[in-house]
């Protein structure tokens, strides 16, 4: 035997706008600003330092392989570097990416992974160290 299909009975709804999140955030206390309101500005950042001048205002620059205490893994270590950490950080960034190398800092030490003497010399070189 079929059961018959019972027929859905739609209930009117009140037609009521629904609350805007501005409204229920304001009603919590917060404040928020009005959509037409501009938003605040916001600083610029602090110009960068170029890489080539934060090579070239290192006097004298050491360049280094090493294997001990690293567990047997080579480095090339480049020390005498001059700069911030944020500068540092950011030549060792640019490093990584022109060597396809891993690359880091220790302290004013930039570590290179693997024997990379001769191509990091000569990126040094090419980006104004006089040795």
């Amino acid at each position: 035997m079929k059961k018959k299909k019972q027929k859905r009975r739609t209930l009117p709804v009140a037609q009521e706008p629904a609350p805007r999140l501005a409204d229920l955030l304001r009603s919590q206390g917060l404040e928020v600003p009005e959509p037409n309101t501009p938003a605040p500005e916001v600083p610029a950042p602090p110009e960068q330092v170029s890489l080539a001048t934060i090579v070239a205002r290192s006097p004298k620059l050491r360049l280094r392989v090493e294997r001990k205490g690293r567990r047997g893994k080579t480095v090339t270590l480049i020390e005498g570097l001059q700069g911030t950490q944020d500068e540092l950080g950011r030549v060792a960034q640019a490093l990584r990416k022109a060597l396809g190398c891993g690359a880091g800092q220790e302290e004013s030490t930039l570590v290179l992974q693997g024997k990379q003497l001769e191509r990091a010399r000569a990126w040094l070189r090419k980006h104004g160290s006089a040795g």
